[in-house]
């Protein structure tokens, strides 16, 4: 780091220049007055860090996150290793905009297929037991829908990524209105990978 970048942090963090920051006089002596060239940069730098934070600050959309509330009720068979049940969900929309779809993220599905984001990950590191399992000792949903009162919901995988899916709501999210729906699923626990 150059000296003048040391001496500028010395000021900012904490309020003085430290030791390092000091400059020889006439006999030998030290003194803690900063030079002219010295004041100068440290102004410019303040300055450019300040106009930094201030175009931060301003330049971001307001924060939102998404509510999400849900309710799972599930049963294991270990023999078959399935896990059947339902996911009551209830979804309100934060954002400044209604919606029309949610995308969905299927954790499970990463197990579904050797073309995954997880299954080539795991080849890149060089665990080859995912890549060569048998297709029984895979994982992911076998069943799965997308209801809200008791009707089908449109709904599709992601056409890159099966471990995501894309719901179309009946009708648009207003900003801060909340839309229940349910998942029922069939879902193979996979062998440990």
């Amino acid at each position: 780091m150059k000296k003048s970048h040391r001496n500028l942090l010395d000021i900012i963090l904490v309020g003085r220049p430290s030791r390092r920051a000091t400059r020889q006089t006439g006999g030998g002596t030290t003194s803690n007055r900063p030079t002219t060239k010295t004041l100068t940069s440290y102004f410019l730098y303040s300055l450019f860090f300040q106009l930094l934070f201030v175009i931060n600050a301003f330049g971001q959309a307001d924060y939102f996150q998404q509510a999400v509330d849900y309710k799972i009720e599930a049963t294991l068979d270990d023999e078959k290793h399935l896990l059947s049940g339902t996911v009551k969900i209830s979804y309100q929309n934060n954002s400044p905009s209604s919606l029309d779809k949610i995308y969905f993220h299927l954790w499970p599905n990463a197990y579904r297929s050797k073309k995954s984001a997880f299954a080539k990950q795991k080849v890149r590191t060089r665990e080859l037991d995912f890549y060569f399992a048998k297709p029984e000792n895979m994982g992911g949903y076998r069943k799965l829908d997308f209801l809200s009162d008791g009707k089908k919901l449109n709904w599709k995988y992601d056409k890159d990524h099966e471990d995501i899916a894309l719901i179309r709501l009946p009708s648009p999210l207003a900003s801060g209105a909340s839309f229940d729906f349910e998942i029922p699923f069939v879902l193979k626990v996979p062998d440990s990978y």
